[in-house]
């Protein structure tokens, strides 16, 4: 990616996630990280609508990280409970960038509920707060 790569980087990532569905953590843990990953890219050559449902897609899987992670690593929950917040102040800020403030704010709430002293999001959202009526 730092070459500027972006369709080589965008096919390596869309590779590494065509496969069947898994459910060991390690496994959900990656494909989350690349969906990720697979958004800041089609985020640079201005794909946003593949974006987003990248995005989508890793928030869908960090919720079952999420639950599979408070039984078979509990010291991890604080780590994995930070990224499904950024993953929704992303989406947020998706749908700021389109106008979509209601939907915005409702994605920086969910990261809220992730991470309650995040302060940036509490920023985000009380910038919102006029648009979303």
């Amino acid at each position: 990616m730092k070459m500027k790569q972006y369709e080589r980087c965008e096919r390596v990532l869309n590779e590494a996630l065509a496969h069947e569905q898994v459910n060991e953590l390690q496994a959900l843990s990656d494909d989350c990280r690349y969906l990720v990953l697979l958004a800041k890219i089609q985020n640079k050559v201005e794909k946003n609508e593949e974006a987003l449902f990248s995005l989508q897609r890793a928030r869908d899987v960090q919720a079952k990280v999420l639950k599979r992670v408070q039984l078979e690593q509990p010291d991890a929950v604080s780590v994995q409970k930070q990224l499904a917040a950024e993953i929704c102040a992303e989406i947020a800020k998706h749908y700021t960038s389109q106008r979509g403030y209601e939907r915005a704010v409702k994605f920086y709430k969910e990261a809220l509920v992730y991470c309650e002293t995040d302060r940036k999001v509490m920023l985000e959202l009380a910038r919102l707060v006029p648009y979303s009526r």
